[in-house]
């Protein structure tokens, strides 16, 4: 297993990055038995669940495209989702929808029998 406590801050500034708004992020480290657990939580725009299913593929951009040049090229969480797997871990979404900001959940395992 390569070494995620390198790759950690990478991801978690991805994360904080690609909030669309993050007027009242925070990241509260969490410990279960046996992982880590970070999360991370605003009060932008809101993932609605069809939206939520898509927004770890590559490429894909959510909001107002129209109107707002998209800061990025999409690929931020796939990047971050594809470090979180390669070490054993999960990175998953949660949001109530529109106008309800998100919840990033990273978990990585600190042995085996973690998740």
């Amino acid at each position: 297993m390569l070494q995620w406590s390198l790759r950690l801050p990478g991801v978690y500034a991805n994360l904080v990055n690609i909030l669309n708004t993050p007027k009242q992020a925070d990241g509260s480290p969490r410990r279960p038995p046996l992982c880590v657990q970070v999360s991370i939580t605003d009060t932008g725009i809101g993932l609605p669940l069809p939206i939520q299913e898509k927004i770890f593929a590559p490429f894909y951009q959510y909001g107002n495209l129209l109107n707002a040049k998209p800061a990025g090229a999409g690929l931020g969480l796939t990047i971050a989702k594809y470090y979180a797997e390669l070490h054993g871990g999960t990175l998953s979404v949660a949001s109530k929808g529109e106008g309800q900001g998100s919840q990033f959940r990273l978990t990585l395992p600190l042995h085996d029998q973690c998740l």
